[in-house]
């Protein structure tokens, strides 16, 4: 058994109902995402495996969401590697990335303890995410948790408490668990399908939810990332109103339009004597903000960044997120 760690993240270039949508979009966002990811320090030996679902036939019939993605493979990160995987269609596209995470964990079950699970239109926004969540996991474990939800603005509710996107980090005996007893992690199956339950709604429950509740039921807790005790109050997934419909998920953050929290010090056409430079307080800042479209990510100094208006800020002074 190894000790290196892996995120998965799921993916697909088919068309979806928020961007990026099809693959010329898709390829443009996860271009600037990977490159940015392979910058990002998890602070933790860890690989990154990419799980690509395949669009439907004829989709793309040049292939070139599959040339764009062999281009990653291998590719060097500051932590591991890059690992891309592609798995096949599935009618109607049950499981999506449910189906993807379970994939992943058949394939390298045995090379990993701790896994952490993200979907790719769900932003990374905090270097050394993985370091933190292993150790509140570790600390945790002594009240029963068994998953850290990335996601910390509150549980997901509709139809039984779960991590919003199965967003998250767990200990590969944990995920051991429940394919013993169940064959495989969660996700949606054909056989799911009610006449009272259509298909994009059995990929929410028996996906998105099941993946982290089937931990509650089975005697586990769940428990929120702790940003205050472990990242000075930052935030893996940023939510600028704390909430779930502001939260930098389900929409990949590459050409929305942002505002952006600036501060500055006062100016003065004079110099500061020394009394007014020893009695400073922070109500001697000015804050602005900044709005427009985000160009790119990257990381600047160690810092989740992102480009608006030819100039970097940090993702964690991210205010407000139009999603287009």
């Amino acid at each position: 058994m190894s000790n290196r760690n892996c995120t998965v993240i799921s993916t697909y270039f088919g068309e979806r109902r928020t961007s990026p949508s099809g693959v010329d979009a898709t390829i443009e966002y996860l271009d600037d995402f990977l490159e940015y990811l392979k910058e990002l320090d998890s602070g933790v030996d860890s690989d990154i495996i990419l799980v690509n679902h395949a669009c439907p036939d004829g989709y793309d019939p040049e292939g070139k969401s599959l040339k764009f993605l062999s281009k990653f493979d291998g590719a060097k990160t500051i932590n591991g590697e890059i690992k891309v995987v592609n798995r096949g269609r599935e009618v109607r596209g049950l499981g999506r990335s449910f189906k993807s995470f379970d994939h992943a964990f058949n394939l390298f079950k045995n090379d990993y303890e701790y896994w952490f699970f993200i979907e790719d239109d769900v932003g990374i926004s905090l270097s050394n995410y993985f370091l933190y969540c292993i150790k509140q996991l570790e600390e945790e474990e002594k009240n029963n948790v068994a998953y850290i939800c990335a996601n910390n603005f509150g549980f997901g509710t509709s139809y039984a408490r779960h991590c919003y996107g199965g967003a998250g980090c767990t200990h590969r005996k944990y995920l051991e668990e429940i394919v013993k007893k169940n064959g495989h992690l969660p996700f949606c199956h054909e056989d799911d399908i009610q006449p009272q339950i259509a298909a994009y709604r059995c990929n929410e429950v028996h996906g998105e939810v099941d993946f982290t509740n089937i931990l509650i039921r089975e005697g586990y807790e769940l428990s929120l990332f702790n940003s205050q005790k472990y990242a000075n109050d930052k935030k893996i997934v940023i939510s600028p109103t704390g909430h779930a419909a502001t939260a930098m998920m389900g929409v990949g953050l590459l050409n929305q339009h942002v505002t952006i929290k600036t501060k500055k010090t006062v100016e003065s056409n004079r110099l500061p004597t020394h009394l007014e430079i020893t009695s400073f307080r922070f109500e001697d800042l000015i804050t602005e903000t900044v709005t427009g479209t985000v160009a790119g990510l990257k990381v600047v100094d160690g810092e989740p960044s992102v480009l608006v208006n030819s100039e970097f800020y940090s993702l964690q002074d991210i205010i407000d997120i139009q999603k287009l």
